[in-house]
């Protein structure tokens, strides 16, 4: 029998080539192990804080006030747009440091988001710090400015 004719099972397929380079697989597959709970240890944990409540717009208080034309979804999104505004993070900022935490403007806006689902009136202040205590001050300071929008 011709032995060029033969050919081995592992030879010409993926998983042959994968058999005879077994170690070299093992070994990327531990460094690659190695380097993502490197780099999951690296990064810094972050805590978020949710502040909820729905807005309502005074100028359509009736229940059955058919006289108001205004969309609802305009009013909630302006509503979100202001609590995003600088005005309401330096007023959070100052609402922050009269319960003891050290938030500046900046951090408001950087780090605090107000979100809204067009198809209610529910509003979601969102903020992120590195400690929870931060975190929920933070969703608190820009919550508390609510009253005066």
């Amino acid at each position: 029998m011709d032995e060029s004719s033969e050919q081995s099972p592992f030879e010409p397929t993926l998983l042959g080539a994968l058999w005879r380079f077994r170690w070299l697989m093992l070994a990327l597959v531990i460094l690659g192990g190695v380097l993502g709970v490197v780099y999951a240890k690296a990064q810094s944990t972050r805590y978020q804080a949710t502040a909820s409540f729905v807005v309502q717009d005074p100028r359509t208080s009736a229940l059955f006030d058919t006289a108001a034309g205004q969309q609802p979804a305009r009013f909630v999104a302006d509503q979100v747009a202001i609590l995003e505004s600088t005005v309401i993070a330096e007023r959070a900022a100052q609402n922050a440091q009269a319960s003891g935490m050290l938030l500046s403007a900046e951090d408001l806006l950087e780090y605090g988001k107000a979100v809204s689902n067009t198809d209610s009136d529910h509003i979601e202040i969102w903020f992120e710090a590195e400690t929870p205590g931060t975190a929920v001050s933070g969703a608190n300071a820009i919550s508390r400015c609510t009253s005066s929008t």
